[in-house]
C-alpha cells in the first residue's frame, strides 16, 4: 500500500508540476504577446506622433517664412517714411529760416513806417 500511496502522490505532484509549468509558460507566452502588442501600439501611436510634429513644423515654417516677409515689407516702408521725416524736417527748417527773415524784414519795414509817420 504504501509503494501505491507513494506512486499516487508522485502522480499528483507531477500533475501539480506539470501543471504549474504549463501555466508559467502560457503566462509567460501571453505576457510576450502583450509586450509585442504594446510595442506595436507605441511604434503606431510614435509614427503618429511624429506626423503631428511634422505637420507642425511645417506650419511653423510657413509661418516664420510669411512672418519674415512682413518683417521685410515693413523695414521697407519704414526706410521710406525715415526718408519723408527726413526730407519734411529738412523742408521745415527752411521755411522757419524763411519765416525768420521775413520777420526781421517786416519788423524793419515797421520801424521804418515809424519813422516817416
Amino acid at each position: 500500500m504504501k509503494d501505491s500511496f507513494i506512486s499516487a502522490i508522485a502522480s499528483v505532484l507531477g500533475m501539480f508540476v506539470t501543471g504549474g509549468f504549463g501555466y508559467l509558460v502560457a503566462r509567460n507566452s501571453s505576457k510576450k504577446d502583450l509586450t509585442i502588442n504594446d510595442r506595436q501600439l507605441l511604434s503606431e501611436d510614435e509614427k503618429q506622433f511624429r506626423t503631428e510634429l511634422k505637420e507642425m513644423m511645417l506650419a511653423y515654417q510657413n509661418q516664420v517664412k510669411g512672418l519674415t516677409s512682413e518683417v521685410e515689407r515693413l523695414t521697407k516702408s519704414n526706410l521710406s517714411l525715415e526718408t519723408q521725416v527726413q526730407q519734411l524736417t529738412t523742408r521745415n527748417e527752411a521755411l522757419e529760416r524763411q519765416v525768420h527773415s521775413l520777420t526781421m524784414v517786416n519788423n524793419q519795414l515797421r520801424e521804418e513806417l515809424q519813422r516817416r509817420g
